[in-house]
């Protein structure tokens, strides 16, 4: 095992003795508490995560091969048939998404992955170590394999340009020349002009950013670009969207709402312990809970003190009981239920009926 500081190591140097050497084994880099993980086979990278960040699902579904009721079902049957079923393989053998589907998304992941991974490098705290698999481990059953130098290239080029300048996530733009008329508006790329028609004085960069398939970075970077053209400039009046909390131990259901919520202009806040969902709601007071939690009945109980009646629509597998009341949605507990698997309409409606927001 090799182990180390990044800023002692080049993560260039890393990956190319990895490949050179044509390792099989796992790349860890740790920033105090976040961790990415960068697996290899044979020297080429077979998949990369940053453990707080968007799984395999969310990819698929940000590129539109999927739906997140459709990645509900998937994890549901993968926790019945074998949970260490790789998610990817299981979407293309029930015929959810295609190969060449999987391969896309394996990409933008490891892409976004060493991206981050770059970016800690830079920060003297951040440390690795390398550990190769030994011969008598289980393999891997993917068939795709990523080329080391080639992601490092690209995500290097996203860094850069990055770097150059990005809009914040919860900046709010709007037009501020005539798209018909002004000469300026020549020289957009087609990238561009698709961030101009989602531009409205009311969507948050973030909002906008979550509606199309290119990495946040290059939505931000581009705003950036624009905004310095003066062909963009900041809302005068900024919206006050709302605020959803989502208390939820499971990550991939934290991203994907987070997603769903975040393009319908609602900002999103987390909680992965009811304690840390009871100090959220007592310090920053959402207009709703989204809440995905075992026993959710008690749950609320919880999290709720007693004069805090923040609406809660609570995430559940099975039909409420009869006797199941407080999600019969009485104005005195104020908790509705959304049953699994649900789609982003339906979502989408229960928190805007908590929040009075119009669809």
């Amino acid at each position: 095992m090799i182990s180390g500081r990044l800023k002692d190591v080049p993560i260039e140097d890393i990956l190319t003795l990895i490949a050179g050497g044509r390792k099989s084994g796992v790349l860890v880099v740790n920033l105090d508490e976040r961790e990415a993980k960068i697996h290899f086979e044979d020297g080429k990278v077979l998949y990369a995560r940053v453990e707080d960040g968007a799984n395999l699902g969310e990819y698929m579904v940000r590129l539109e091969f999927t739906t997140p009721e459709d990645i509900q079902k998937l994890i549901a049957k993968q926790k019945q048939e074998n949970p260490h079923t790789l998610l990817g393989m299981m979407a293309v053998r029930n015929g959810v998404i295609n190969d060449q589907d999987l391969r896309a998304a394996l990409e933008a992941q490891v892409l976004d992955a060493m991206v981050e991974v770059m970016i800690w490098a830079d920060i003297p705290r951040s440390k690795f170590h390398f550990k190769e698999r030994g011969l008598d481990a289980s393999q891997v059953p993917t068939p795709h394999l990523l080329d080391a130098s080639g992601i490092l290239m690209e995500a290097t080029r996203r860094l850069d340009e990055w770097r150059r300048g990005q809009v914040k996530p919860y900046d709010v733009l709007e037009i501020a020349v005539d798209i018909e008329n002004d000469t300026r508006t020549s020289r957009l790329t087609i990238g561009q002009w698709e961030l101009i028609y989602l531009i409205d004085g009311q969507r948050s960069a973030a909002s906008i950013a979550a509606e199309l398939n290119t990495p946040e970075g290059d939505t931000y970077h581009q705003l950036h670009l624009m905004l310095e053209a003066q062909m963009v400039r900041h809302a005068e009046v900024r919206p006050d969207d709302p605020w959803v909390m989502i208390v939820s131990n499971s990550q991939t259901t934290r991203r994907l709402c987070t997603l769903t919520l975040t393009r319908e202009r609602y900002r999103v806040m987390h909680a992965t312990t009811l304690e840390a969902a009871k100090q959220l709601l007592a310090s920053r007071r959402p207009n709703t809970v989204l809440l995905d939690w075992e026993d959710p009945l008690e749950t609320v109980k919880v999290i709720r003190e007693k004069r805090n009646l923040t609406p809660v629509i609570a995430i559940v597998t099975t039909e409420p009981k009869v006797g199941f009341g407080l999600f019969r949605n009485t104005s005195s507990t104020n908790v509705r239920y959304l049953l699994k698997p649900y789609t982003e309409m339906q979502l989408i409606r229960a928190i805007a009926a908590v929040t009075a927001r119009a669809l």
